[in-house]
């Protein structure tokens, strides 16, 4: 890390009506009391930019992007369109390849993004009409996490005639690639795919109700991170598994309200403990650890002066001043923002402690070290 040499900072200010101005001077030695920052603190959504440290491959699009053809679906953000935006290119995996290599090149580790919606788009143009076309249907493929045979040799040259995309087939030919997690090149880092509790959300704000039309429930993210966790892990061993790659406090709390958390939330304060409680229990039996760290976003829900939310970027200052203020909900206990969540939900605010409770509540000690960090990015390309 570079050497930052001493700050000298001087303030005059007046003690009193009477007194005459003191100088005061401080000196705050930078130098002194230092620890190393993770480099996974600085990361980004896009590539590019070598100054920061770790990039992920992630967002809508990849929920249903299909390795071996390249083609992805929009979901919510474009007319649930199949289509080549992602790559134009026929060589499988050849969207996320491009995305790794520019990481290489900038020595950057990298976070890439599995699909575990149940289907991915087939190599058909076509925007979905939900009632009659989405999947199943001849516009997507069937995602299997674990093939149970050969993987296509050479690696990177699978059967496209065929129903299904496997992801640990994905996964060897990345480490046939690049390495295994361990290695200089290799992928170190897996999402559990994207956002999973809007995947499908009534009136809710659903990304992707073409690959999964029915809403998400927490039993079922739940049994998918498993099994697409020991499919990965089978396949390279120290790959390091991130989830539930949650959208919010909404999934935070109860997987946006998942018709089943009245029954498999009973005992828990939120979806979050009970996510980290059953994959720490589902890691005892496989004897592997199926959780590396727990991964979120965060959408905040605050409102400005005039009741208007700070993601909608308002070209006035209080909106200004309340986009500023927005970030004490993660750390500041004295901090109270004006929103629903404030309002209903101030028991769980500031949000990182309450993140750490649920980790160091559910962590399994001495068996297996489960997660003890927090892997929280920006889904929107900038810093973290």
């Amino acid at each position: 890390m570079r050497r930052i040499a001493p700050i000298l900072l001087a303030f005059s200010f007046c003690a009193s009506a009477i007194a005459a101005n003191i100088n005061v001077t401080y000196n705050i030695n930078t130098d002194v009391n230092r620890t190393p920052i993770s480099k996974y603190i600085y990361g980004t959504n896009s590539t590019g930019d070598a100054n920061y440290t770790i990039v992920r491959s992630g967002g809508n699009r990849l929920t249903a992007y299909n390795w071996e053809n390249n083609w992805s679906n929009a979901g919510a953000d474009w007319y649930y369109e199949n289509d080549q935006y992602m790559s134009s290119s026929p060589i499988p995996g050849k969207a996320i390849t491009d995305f790794r290599d520019s990481c290489v090149t900038n020595k950057q580790d990298s976070i890439v993004t599995l699909q575990m919606a149940g289907y991915v788009s087939a190599a058909i143009w076509r925007q979905i009409n939900l009632s009659t076309e989405a999947a199943p249907s001849i516009y997507f493929k069937l995602v299997v996490f674990a093939k149970g045979a050969p993987f296509c040799s050479p690696p990177g040259s699978p059967v496209t005639s065929d129903a299904n995309v496997y992801m640990d087939e994905f996964v060897n030919f990345l480490v046939s690639k690049y390495g295994h997690a361990g290695d200089p090149n290799g992928v170190k880092f897996y999402d559990m795919d994207n956002e999973p509790d809007i995947w499908s959300d009534g009136n809710k704000g659903a990304t992707h109700p073409e690959v999964h039309p029915l809403d998400p429930c927490c039993l079922e993210y739940k049994d998918k991170s498993v099994a697409i966790s020991q499919a990965v892990k089978n396949v390279d061993p120290n790959a390091q598994m991130l989830g539930p790659v949650s959208y919010g406090f909404g999934g935070y709390l109860n997987f946006q309200g998942a018709s089943d958390w009245g029954t498999v939330g009973s005992g828990y304060d939120w979806f979050l403990s009970y996510y980290l409680d059953k994959m720490r229990a589902s890691s005892v039996t496989a004897g592997k650890r199926l959780l590396d760290a727990l991964d979120v976003h965060w959408y905040p829900e605050a409102m400005d002066a005039n009741n208007v939310r700070i993601t909608n970027f308002m070209n006035y200052r209080a909106n200004w001043d309340a986009r500023m203020q927005a970030p004490r909900s993660l750390w500041d206990t004295s901090y109270v923002e004006n929103s629903w969540i404030g309002q209903w939900y101030r028991s769980y605010l500031p949000i990182i402690p309450r993140l750490k409770s649920s980790i160091n509540t559910y962590i399994l000690i001495p068996i297996l070290r489960l997660p003890n960090t927090i892997m929280a990015h920006k889904p929107t390309g900038q810093a973290v």
